[in-house]
């Protein structure tokens, strides 16, 4: 579970690529997101093959960045 300032530091992240404020940000700037956040992009490869649409909301980039806290862990 992520803290208040953790959700809000990836909200800034996020915003920052949903530059038209739309509440979505295109899946194939996870991998930028991925190494911005000093991470391995390939992490991101097995969601964004499942994925049914080219764009993720936040609570799905909340919950893919849970996913991947909860493997290391």
């Amino acid at each position: 579970q992520f803290t208040v300032d953790e959700v809000q530091n990836l909200k800034d992240i996020f915003e920052l690529f949903d530059k038209e404020q739309t509440g979505n940000i295109c899946a194939k700037d996870l991998e930028t997101i991925m190494g911005s956040l000093q991470r391995d992009p390939n992490e991101v490869r097995e969601f964004l093959d499942n994925l049914t649409s080219d764009s993720i909301t936040f609570d799905d980039f909340i919950n893919l960045m849970q996913n991947i806290e909860n493997r290391i862990v």
